[in-house]
Formats: structure tokens, C-alpha cells, sequence
């Protein structure tokens, strides 16, 4: 059973409609969507506060036919919508940079190979250049706002998030960590992924 779905992300730049994703046939005719047993996935991004490990908590103590919009005022990393799989949603950010990377995972400019194309590109790059690279990209996103940066950014940075200042630009700075076996095990996963349309 396929449900049509209305998925709202809103921003700073606008709003991001979402349609006909599929309900993964997690309810049948006359139940609830919650309470359910889920076990979460991760999203395509950590940000600070991300609810991944609650995730279970969260859908095993809410009530709810699924009739009406599930509302998301701080949709962060997405996780918990993403987890939830709400017929109809309301989700908003303040950060104007994850409204874009999922406006451009909806718009299918930004799929598993292209992630995974940008990554290994950027890393191999990052590698041989060091972190004058790094700090290249870094400028090159504050200034263009590249999701694919985003994404690189994120994996790259301390704990694999991102720190902004009050103008939402990225000020992080490069922790000696070996980044290039991290980065390598992050394009795997997006290799094996069954989702690289």
C-alpha cells in the first residue's frame, strides 16, 4: 500500500513541498500510525541535537491516528520525520543549509553516486593538498552554499558536525584526525547503499 504523502519543509528560503512518498506500508486500514516499534535510520546528516538514539522513545510514546500533520518546528537533521514516515508534515529549520540540501535531494540533484562522486573527489584532493584544501572548501561554501560541501564539511568537521556562527557561516576549524579513512568508509556506504539512483 502506497500512501500519497505531503511533506513541507520550510526554511529560510521558502518552503520545500515533498509528495508522493511512500508510507513503506506501516499502517494498515483502521491503526495507528503511533505508537509503533522503530528502529531508526540514520539520516543523510548529523547536526548537534540530532535525536537518533530517541527516535524509539519518541515513536513508542505518542499517540496518533496519523490524521492531521505531524509539525516539526526544529527539523534538524531530519531524523525523527524521516523515522515517523508522516502521511502529511510541517518541518522547519532556521538553518537555511539543510533546507537545501533536502530541497535538493527532493529535486534529484543530489542522489548516493553524486554524494559519493563529491566525496571521493574532494577527499582525494584533501589528501594530496592537506588542509589548505579544507580551508579552501570551507570559504568556497561560505560563500556558494553548496549542499555537497555541506555534506563534506559535515564529515569532515570534529565529531562529524558543523559549528556556525550567528550569520550561519561555517567557522569550524580542521581537527588532526585521519579524515581520508574516514571519508573512505563514509563513499563505501553510499556505495553499497541500494538507494544510488
Amino acid at each position: 500500500m502506497t500512501v500519497q504523502s505531503e511533506l513541507r519543509v520550510i526554511g529560510s528560503l521558502g518552503e520545500l513541498a515533498l509528495t508522493n512518498v511512500p508510507d513503506k506500508s506501516i499502517m494498515s486500514e483502521g491503526t495507528c500510525l503511533l505508537p509503533r516499534k522503530v528502529t531508526p535510520k540514520a539520516p543523510p546528516i548529523k547536526t548537534q541535537g540530532i535525536k537518533t538514539k530517541v527516535v524509539p522513545l519518541i515513536a513508542s510514546s505518542i499517540m496518533w491516528s496519523g490524521d492531521g500533520r505531524w509539525i516539526e518546528p526544529f527539523f534538524g537533521s531530519g531524523v525523527v520525520a524521516l523515522n515517523i514516515l508522516p502521511n502529511r508534515a510541517i518541518l522547519a529549520d532556521i538553518n537555511e543549509h539543510l533546507i537545501n540540501l533536502y530541497r535538493s535531494i527532493q529535486e534529484g540533484t543530489i542522489t548516493g553516486r553524486t554524494v559519493r562522486a563529491h566525496l571521493q573527489r574532494e577527499g582525494a584532493t584533501l589528501f594530496e593538498k592537506g588542509e589548505s584544501h579544507y580551508y579552501a572548501l570551507r570559504d568556497r561554501f561560505n560563500e556558494e552554499g553548496d549542499p555537497l560541501d555541506f555534506i563534506f564539511l559535515s564529515r569532515s568537521c570534529f565529531n562529524g558536525m558543523m559549528r556556525f556562527n550567528k550569520r550561519l557561516i561555517a567557522h569550524h576549524r580542521k581537527h588532526s584526525c585521519n579524515l581520508w579513512s574516514s571519508l573512505r568508509s563514509y563513499t563505501v556506504s553510499f556505495h553499497d547503499s541500494s538507494n544510488c539512483e
